[in-house]
């Protein structure tokens, strides 16, 4: 099953959240989530593309959410360029191993909001969206 989450319109981009995670199993479940939600969003599975894509409409993005172990960039790598092009941004990161301790190090060398531990609720994840202000809840 493809998602379909946000058509392009025409006029500024609306207010999105994005989502990267290399397994398409993982974007379709929280895709389903954030859809029944109400909120707009994009996925990819390819954390290049997702970082061209932030970098072309940054303001587009208030939130960003990501697997910490992907191919070619990882997500620790992935939330430092996000920042980097816009501070604030808030960066949930999930992972379904344990953090270790060079990842940790470096987790706490950039501004991640939350790591998220998978398998996790989805009322969990829409309560960290909420409680971020980034995107009003009105969507």
């Amino acid at each position: 099953m493809s998602l379909s989450p946000s058509p392009p319109s025409l006029g500024p981009p609306k207010r999105k959240i994005l989502i990267v995670d290399d397994e398409e199993d993982a974007l379709e479940t929280i895709g389903m989530c954030l859809m029944d939600l109400g909120f707009s969003f994009e996925t990819y599975t390819d954390p290049v593309n997702a970082l061209l894509r932030f970098l072309e409409y940054p303001d587009m993005f208030p939130i960003v959410i990501s697997d910490i172990r992907m191919p070619k960039i990882d997500g620790v790598e992935f939330a430092k360029k996000v920042l980097k092009a816009r501070s604030s941004v808030y960066v949930i990161l999930m992972t379904a191993l344990e953090v270790k301790e060079d990842v940790e190090k470096r987790l706490r060398e950039i501004r991640v909001n939350q790591v998220l531990k998978k398998p996790f609720n989805m009322g969990d994840l829409y309560r960290l969206i909420s409680s971020s202000d980034a995107i009003p809840l009105s969507l």
